[in-house]
């Protein structure tokens, strides 16, 4: 409620992005990982920061559609204070850094098997491309609603595939032992 509500809502502060990294990312993955393990391993932060980096992408996209109605009503947001054309280029170092993440965790992975099936989430950075390109070809914020669901379920589609590349390591790695 603190993100839109109260006398500070530090959604149109400008920490929006921030919160939302760090609560859907950092805070939900190596804290669920935690939550199950008992053991925090720093290098957990990457696909951590990889799944905050997609929920900031359709945070961001969002505020780059209402950008015209955020500056007239003094919400700040990242969106707002980068302006049309430099937002458009966060939005695609959002849409990129967790591809190299998610991959660099991978090569991180002790084992040698389910390396290769370990980045079976890169398939995706096929789609996230073609829609990187529509969504810098817009040239009306407005125009931006289409992309908001597909962001989203790339989002989705990108934590399955990299829970399940890790899964798959895992289960590999139990099978060698």
């Amino acid at each position: 409620m603190a993100y839109t509500m109260g006398k500070k809502p530090y959604g149109y502060i400008g920490l929006g992005d921030i919160f939302v990294f760090l609560f859907f990312g950092i805070l939900a993955v190596a804290g669920g990982e935690f939550l199950y393990s008992k053991v925090f391993r720093w290098e957990i932060l990457l696909p951590a920061a990889s799944m905050g980096l997609w929920s900031v992408a359709v945070l961001n996209l969002n505020n780059m559609r209402d950008v015209e109605n955020d500056v007239k009503n003094n919400k700040i947001t990242i969106a707002s204070k980068l302006g049309f054309d430099n937002s458009r280029y966060y939005q695609m170092a959002l849409m990129t850094l967790p591809f190299i993440l998610s991959a660099s965790y991978v090569t991180m992975l002790p084992s040698k098997a389910g390396k290769l099936s370990g980045f079976v989430f890169l398939i995706l950075i096929f789609f996230a491309n073609g829609i990187r390109r529509k969504i810098f070809a817009v040239k009306n914020p407005k125009d931006y609603d289409p992309f908001l669901k597909q962001v989203a379920m790339l989002a989705l589609f990108f934590a399955v595939l990299l829970g399940y590349s890790l899964i798959g390591f895992e289960f590999i790695n139990t099978l060698i032992r």
